[in-house]
C-alpha cells in the first residue's frame, strides 16, 4: 500500500508539473532523464566488461559477492537458493519427538 501511495504521489506531481511547463516540454524533458539514465547505465555495463578483460581476479570477486548475496537474500525470504521454491521445513529429531511426547 506504501508504495502505491509513494507512486499515485509521483504520478500527481507529474501530472501538475505538466500543466506548468506544457506536455511539449515535459515530453522534452522525461526523455532527456531516460537519456542521461541510460548513458550511465551503459557507461556501468561498459566499465564491468572491461574490467572483466582487465583484471579478471576483481571481477570473478565481484560475481562471488553478488551470489552470496543472492543466496543470502534467498534465505531471508525462505526460499532455495537454487529456484523459487520454498525451502523444505527442517524436521525434529525423532528423539526430540519422543521427548515431546513423553514417549
Amino acid at each position: 500500500s506504501g508504495t502505491n501511495a509513494a507512486a499515485g504521489a509521483a504520478h500527481d506531481a507529474m501530472r501538475r508539473f505538466e500543466d506548468i511547463v506544457g506536455p511539449a516540454a515535459m515530453a522534452k524533458a522525461v526523455a532527456n532523464v531516460a537519456a542521461a539514465l541510460r548513458t550511465k547505465r551503459d557507461d556501468r555495463r561498459r566499465k564491468r566488461a572491461l574490467e572483466a578483460v582487465a583484471d579478471p581476479e576483481r571481477a570473478a570477486l565481484r560475481r562471488l559477492e553478488r551470489n552470496r548475496e543472492k543466496r543470502d537474500a534467498a534465505k531471508k525470504r525462505g526460499l532455495a537458493a537454487d529456484s523459487g521454491k520454498p525451502r523444505p521445513k527442517k524436521h525434529k529429531p525423532v528423539s526430540a519427538a519422543a521427548d515431546l511426547l513423553g514417549i
